[in-house]
């Protein structure tokens, strides 16, 4: 499954931020969102749904992998995974961002996020982490 997310306001034809679901067999819980693109404002809201869409179908434990974003300015995506963080943690479960660059790492820092979101070098090291919530 994959959703594009373009919002018309945007000006920009290469601000297109991509995001596709692979869940992991046999760990009905987990899910990974491939993102790539941009993570802007002018697509944050349409990050915020597919967010919220795999929460509401029962997933407690994702993994956000970061590797093929190409913006991040603190307006993207973090927003909404503090959001999907907070109501995850409800529920039990939790969101982890793996194979972050180290701009978007200096953008969680510097907005004081790094106690609430939480950063792996991996996707492997990701599910490892969701795996202590048992």
């Amino acid at each position: 499954m994959e959703i594009n997310c373009r919002v018309p306001m945007n000006q920009n034809p290469d601000s297109t931020l991509k995001i596709a679901f692979e869940s992991i067999p046999g760990h009905r819980e987990y899910i990974i969102l491939r993102l790539e693109g941009w993570a802007d404002r002018y697509n944050n809201l349409s990050f915020d749904q597919a967010v919220r869409k795999v929460i509401d179908r029962g997933y407690r434990r994702i993994v956000l992998d970061c590797k093929a974003l190409v913006n991040e300015s603190g307006d993207g995506i973090i927003p909404g995974t503090v959001t999907a963080k907070k109501k995850l943690r409800g529920l039990g479960g939790d969101i982890v961002l793996a194979n972050v660059n180290e701009n978007y790492i200096k953008v969680i820092h510097g907005l004081g996020l790094q106690p609430f979101i939480q950063i792996s070098d991996s996707i492997e090291e990701a599910l490892k982490e969701l795996q202590k919530l048992n």
